[in-house]
């Protein structure tokens, strides 16, 4: 099962992006990002569990259309990158904590871990895949 995914996911996610706006993008994966730890942190058991996979299956197809998007832009240049770095960096660094904190939790149950076992895999190559142009 998986025990730690990664924390800094922005720069990776980005290694790609350019047009339809980088920053447009960022701000729209940390908003699906910040909903998939909202929806983790409601897991507590097996029901929360299942009644979470609905939700998180919307979400992790929210994240697959914007890799999809990504690889269709053009390459970030590094000025570009920096700036989203910058910009988004404090609020990334809270997310990624509390996504940590969540997904370990899930983890820990066997219970929570077996029943969102196909979800958590799913978001694990997600995040851990570069998106290049």
């Amino acid at each position: 099962m998986i025990k730690c995914l990664p924390v800094v996911v922005v720069s990776l996610f980005f290694i790609g992006c350019s047009g339809g706006s980088h920053e447009a993008i960022t701000r729209e994966y940390l908003d699906v990002m910040s909903n998939i730890v909202n929806v983790c942190e409601t897991i507590k058991d097996k029901d929360s569990a299942k009644a979470a996979q609905p939700k998180l299956g919307e979400l992790l197809a929210n994240l697959r259309e914007l890799k999809t998007r990504a690889k269709e832009i053009g390459k970030i240049n590094d000025s570009v990158q920096r700036k989203i770095d910058k910009k988004y960096d404090a609020e990334m660094e809270k997310l990624s904590v509390r996504y940590s904190t969540a997904v370990q939790a899930i983890v820990d149950s066997d219970e929570c871990s077996t029943t969102l076992e196909s979800e958590l895999k799913t978001l694990a190559t997600l995040l851990n895949s570069r998106f290049t142009g």
